[in-house]
């Protein structure tokens, strides 16, 4: 399993079943990356970490698409009074 260690300055990314592989990146995305990427090269039969990354993101675009709809209506009401 791919594992994400997120700090205020770095993401470290290690893998259960590699235990000689890590990486650091500075931003949560390169992470993702590259944890996706690990696991796509050396483990192709697995996808969990890939699936919880897109999963994430699904949720992230749907919490955002929310928020922004909301701002949108309150502009709109400031607009219109």
């Amino acid at each position: 399993m791919i594992r994400l260690d997120i700090s205020a300055r770095s993401v470290v990314i290690t893998c259960d079943a590699c235990p000689y592989w890590s990486a650091i990146q500075l931003e949560r995305a390169d992470a993702e990356q590259s944890g996706a990427r690990h696991e796509a090269l050396v483990h192709p039969d697995s996808y969990d970490f890939r699936q919880r990354i897109a999963a994430a993101n699904h949720r992230r675009r749907a919490r955002h698409a929310g928020s922004e709809h909301a701002l949108t209506m309150s502009m709109d009401v400031l607009i219109v009074d």
